[in-house]
């Protein structure tokens, strides 16, 4: 888990003696239909506005976008695993939806190109939150209209990964 998500978002490529690397650059997008469980046949805004973001940047407070990916005991229906969890440690900034909205957003995804509509998505997640004490996801949608910036705040956004104990 944890030696996973820091090669995935290049913050930490040597851990305790582990080395994983991958040769990408991650870009987020932001989703107005999911993928498929191949990672494929997304729908991502179609405004001409609209642009993936890179998240290996640094953010607007100085900051790695993405931080170090920590380790935890689970609690709750997770007690007596792992949890391994990267957060934002800056803003992530989408480009502003000036003149059209970029339409209701479900979800996003983490891809290697920039490039919108193009590659297979290697991670992906509708938005919401998780709750550890009851084991369930509570899905939430965002409208974006016109002269709106979508943005994740300082540890809003959260990639977590559940394994065994070790």
């Amino acid at each position: 888990g944890k030696n996973f998500l820091n090669a995935l978002f290049n913050t930490s490529k040597k851990t305790s003696g582990n080395t994983i690397s991958f040769s990408l650059t991650p870009y987020i997008a932001l989703f107005t239909t999911m993928p498929d469980e191949n990672g494929s046949n997304y729908e991502e805004p179609t405004s001409s506005e609209y642009a993936r973001v890179l998240l290996t940047n640094t953010g607007a407070y100085g900051k790695q976008m993405i931080g170090v990916a920590t380790t935890e005991d689970g609690t709750g229906k997770n007690e007596g695993k792992k949890v391994a969890k990267v957060t934002n440690q800056d803003l992530i900034t989408f480009p502003e939806a000036r003149s059209v909205g970029f339409g209701e957003i479900v979800g996003f995804g983490i891809f290697e190109t920039a490039t919108t509509g193009v590659g297979t998505c290697m991670l992906w997640s509708k938005l919401g939150s998780y709750s550890d004490d009851t084991d369930e996801f509570i899905e939430e949608t965002v409208n974006i209209a016109a002269n709106e910036i979508p943005i994740f705040r300082i540890g809003d956004f959260e990639i977590m990964s559940y394994g065994n104990k070790s």
